[in-house]
Order: structure tokens, then C-alpha cells, then sequence
């Protein structure tokens, strides 16, 4: 698998879309997930609840008993590969396992090869390539709700430097 996510929560591991050497893009629908022991092995993957469209070159973070699978390039026999600024999030059962897949609040723009992170229920989103423009500096933030839905999305201030002469 290459240009999937990584995201844990409450003793669990999720990967999240990607594509493979084998089946291509269309693996980018498959999310695993597998325990994590106290002694730091990690237990069997497990199929999950599949992403509603294949996924890569996305973010993913897990916050308050949810997963997000946040951008990236996605594809789907209709659509082709088309660069997504969807999110989605999923509940994360007791068991591990997941829920339907949800749609929350759209990034403000498209962006896929982008970083995230949470902090104090919100997620924050920064960089990313938007088909056009290499955007490092941006910076975007959203309030996770109670029940795993997103707020709007709002500017953050930009990072303020140049990354390698990239700005």
C-alpha cells in the first residue's frame, strides 16, 4: 500500500485507503484495523467498514471515538481520479470495528498530499497540493461536534515561511 493514512484511538490501529502494486487505486477503498497490545506488538489486521470511494494521498487523524479520512485523490468508475476536498468519518465501535462512513463538512478547497492533526476536539489541516499550486503555508481548522460531524471550516493563520523555496 502506498498514499494511505494511519490514525490510532483506544487501543486500535486504522489504516486508511492507499493503493497497491496489485489492484491499483481501487484497493483505496479497503480500511483495516488491528489492536495495539500493551507491550506495543500489534495484533491481526482486520477488514473494516469499507470507504465509500477509493482514497489516497489523503490525511487521517481519529478523535473522540471517530475516524476522518480528510482530501486527497479519489476515484470512482464514474468519476475517475479526481482531487477531493470531501471528508469522511466513521463511529469507532467498542470492538474495534467501524460504522456507515459519513460525510462532514468539505475542506475549503481540494487538496490532496495534505498533513492533519487534532488538538482539544478540533482538527487542523495544513499543506497539501491542489492540482495547481503547492499550498505550504495554509493552515485550516474544524471543531469536531459531538456527534463526529465537523464545523465549518476556518482559516488559520498561514505558517508565514517558504518551505525549500516553495511557497
Amino acid at each position: 500500500y502506498f498514499g494511505r493514512s494511519l490514525a490510532y484511538s483506544s487501543g486500535y490501529l486504522y489504516q486508511a485507503g492507499g493503493a497497491t502494486d496489485l489492484n491499483g487505486i481501487t484497493d483505496g477503498i479497503n480500511v483495516f484495523f488491528a489492536q495495539v497490545h500493551s507491550n506495543g506488538t500489534i495484533g491481526s489486521w482486520n477488514s473494516a467498514t469499507s470507504l465509500p470511494e477509493a482514497i489516497f494521498f489523503h490525511a487521517g487523524v481519529a478523535a473522540n471515538g471517530f475516524i476522518y479520512v480528510i482530501g486527497g485523490e479519489h476515484y470512482n468508475p464514474t468519476d475517475g481520479i479526481f482531487i477531493s476536498s470531501d471528508v469522511y468519518y466513521a463511529k469507532i465501535n467498542s470492538d474495534g470495528s467501524l460504522g456507515a462512513w459519513n460525510i462532514a463538512n468539505p475542506l475549503p478547497q481540494i487538496l490532496f498530499y495534505l498533513s492533519a492533526s487534532v488538538w482539544n476536539n478540533t482538527i487542523y489541516v495544513t499543506g497539501g497540493f491542489n492540482g495547481g499550486e503547492i499550498l505550504s503555508t495554509n493552515v485550516y481548522s474544524a471543531q469536531i461536534q459531538t456527534n463526529g460531524s465537523l464545523s465549518s471550516w476556518t482559516t488559520q493563520t498561514s505558517i508565514g515561511l517558504y518551505l525549500g523555496g516553495i511557497n
